[in-house]
């Protein structure tokens, strides 16, 4: 019941999003609240610290909402990616969209708030008013982290302050009434930020949790999932974290935290998968002796007598975390 009345909700709104004006209204809304977090965190610190770290505290703030604006910006004005046309009989039956009768790329699916299909779709995000897809999922990531720090600061400051003060003006009971769409705020960014970073951490996206995609967690290198489950959904694109995180942010660690859009194999239209090995290609390498030693510089002290199994195993447990190395060595 509260889903349907939360996509009855969306498809409202995404009738008023039509206008721009709409849309500028909401970020304007977002950026007033933003900024009053940062003024008055500043206000409440340049009370309760000392003078001399005051000046280093702004300067950190005012980055931080630099940060936040730049970011803010290109995830709602980030435009998605033009999809060419191709007839129906061009293109494979799974790669059709019957809604908007065009070719749908691997890995995009069709939005229902902007009517057109995304690359990469993560999902409609009606805090930035856009949809959020190859085009802009690191500039949400980004404006959900700042604006997520600087709505924790703002509640700690607040609290330090009230807790240190018996006396409260006029600013401080206004404040405390928008501290609550702070709250509400800050549990949004929170929230938005632990379900992108999985999702960048195991390269899915919202359609491939959907589907059953295995995926894993920081710090629990084996999958607990079911294992009908796990080899009957295998993630392809599970190329170990390093190299997820990279192919979001870019191979250049430098631009991590900035808003800045790297350049990305097969912008968007393909992505790199792990290599697939055959029964031929393990029976060849079985046959060269490269078993042994290929799975001691893996696995270590465990031995495996057969490597069909030993490939399972990898492909149950770690969905190709592992198995990239144990292909490409083969490849060498």
């Amino acid at each position: 019941m509260c889903r349907q009345v939360f996509l009855a909700c969306r498809f409202v709104f995404a009738d008023n999003f039509k206008f721009q004006k709409t849309k500028m209204v909401l970020r304007i809304m977002i950026l007033a609240l933003v900024l009053f977090q940062l003024l008055t965190v500043q206000y409440y610190f340049s009370k309760i610290t000392p003078k001399a770290t005051q000046r280093i505290i702004k300067l950190m703030l005012l980055t931080n909402f630099v940060l936040w604006l730049f970011s803010f910006y290109r995830c709602s004005y980030a435009q998605a990616a033009t999809i060419p046309q191709y007839a129906m009989n061009q293109v494979a039956q799974d790669q059709w969209c019957t809604k908007s009768n065009s070719w749908k790329p691997e890995r995009a699916d069709y939005c229902e708030v902007s009517r057109r299909v995304i690359l990469k779709y993560q999902g409609y995000k009606t805090l930035v008013a856009n949809s959020i897809g190859f085009h802009n999922e690191k500039f949400f990531f980004l404006t959900c982290a700042y604006g997520g720090v600087l709505s924790v600061l703002y509640l700690e400051s607040a609290l330090r302050y009230y807790l240190s003060t018996s006396q409260f003006g006029l600013f401080d009971i206004i404040q405390a009434h928008i501290g609550i769409l702070s709250i509400l705020l800050m549990i949004y960014y929170i929230s938005s930020l632990t379900t992108m970073f999985l999702r960048f951490w195991n390269n899915v996206t919202g359609k491939e949790k959907e589907k059953g995609f295995p995926m894993k967690f920081p710090g629990c290198p084996r999958n607990l999932e079911k294992l009908e489950n796990i080899q009957k959904h295998r993630n392809p694109y599970d190329r170990l974290w390093l190299t997820n995180l990279c192919d979001i942010f870019g191979s250049s660690f430098w631009i991590w935290p900035l808003p800045i859009r790297p350049s990305l194999f097969g912008n968007g239209f393909c992505y790199p998968k792990i290599p697939e090995l055959n029964l031929r290609d393990i029976i060849e390498a079985e046959e060269s002796n490269k078993v042994g030693e290929t799975i001691a510089e893996i696995e270590g002290d465990e031995s495996y007598d057969d490597l069909k199994e030993y490939y399972d195993d990898l492909g149950i447990f770690y969905s190709g975390k592992h198995l990239f190395f144990y292909t490409m060595r083969f490849d060498m």
